[in-house]
């Protein structure tokens, strides 16, 4: 998932920083893509949310580790007041993961950060860049922003190859950026970030000497690409 400047290294109640209430309108209700549901998390989302986050890759780039059942469930109940944090879930209703929005810096800048994470057993699939579009398209659409942001370590190749599907342009490659963890002398070990955005698009936009993301450009793209899914010999998508 896409780093937070902010976000604690821990996962229980105490250990997540907790923003002011109504930070955005974005899926008030539930929403629908092809293959998926976007909606508010519920406080019985605990085992949901431990089917996703159980497994030690789903939270290899975090600043927590794998979380116990009990800490689930005091998650779900924070997530079902924080409207930041969306579920993603299969037509099926099994929860697959989550997504994040947060406004960045002040609100004239319209600019929102956005982040996400999957469970490993369903990556491959193109769920991820199928929710991700749709959040980023939403934020345009219907928040008006006029930027969407989102870090991550540069050794999460599959989150960073996720942000440039989405048309997202890396404008930073942050040295030593960020720590979650401590050496065995208690040291801070830091790891660098890559920096993307992509903007909204105008047809009044100044010119610049730099090459400019517009989301309009590629999400159209990106929502269907689900559509073409390569088959293995077994028949299976890959």
């Amino acid at each position: 998932m896409p780093e937070h400047p902010v976000r604690r290294r821990g996962l229980g109640t105490k250990g997540w920083f907790r923003p002011a209430r109504g930070v955005a309108r974005l899926l008030a209700m539930a929403t629908r893509t092809e293959r998926l549901e976007l909606r508010p998390f519920a406080p019985d989302d605990g085992a949901g949310i431990f089917g996703y986050l159980a497994d030690p890759e789903a939270v290899r780039f975090e600043p927590y580790g794998v979380p116990t059942r009990e800490e689930c469930d005091a998650l779900a109940a924070d997530r079902a007041h924080d409207e930041r944090f969306v579920a993603v879930c299969l037509r099926d209703g099994t929860l697959i993961g989550n997504l994040y929005r947060s406004v960045e810096g002040p609100p004239t800048w319209r600019t929102w950060e956005i982040g996400y994470v999957f469970g490993p057993r369903f990556w491959g699939h193109g769920y991820a860049t199928e929710a991700a579009a749709r959040l980023v398209r939403d934020l345009f659409e219907v928040e008006g922003a006029h930027r969407v942001v989102a870090a991550c370590d540069v050794r999460n190749e599959r989150s960073w190859r996720l942000l440039e599907r989405l048309g997202m342009r890396r404008e930073a490659h942050m040295l030593q950026a960020a720590t979650f963890a401590d050496d065995e002398h208690g040291r801070p070990v830091w790891h660098d970030s890559y920096h993307y955005a992509i903007l909204e698009a105008r047809d009044d936009a100044p010119t610049t000497t730099s090459p400019t993301h517009h989301f309009s450009d590629v999400i159209d793209r990106v929502e269907h690409e689900h559509e073409r899914v390569t088959v293995t010999r077994n028949g299976r998508p890959r």
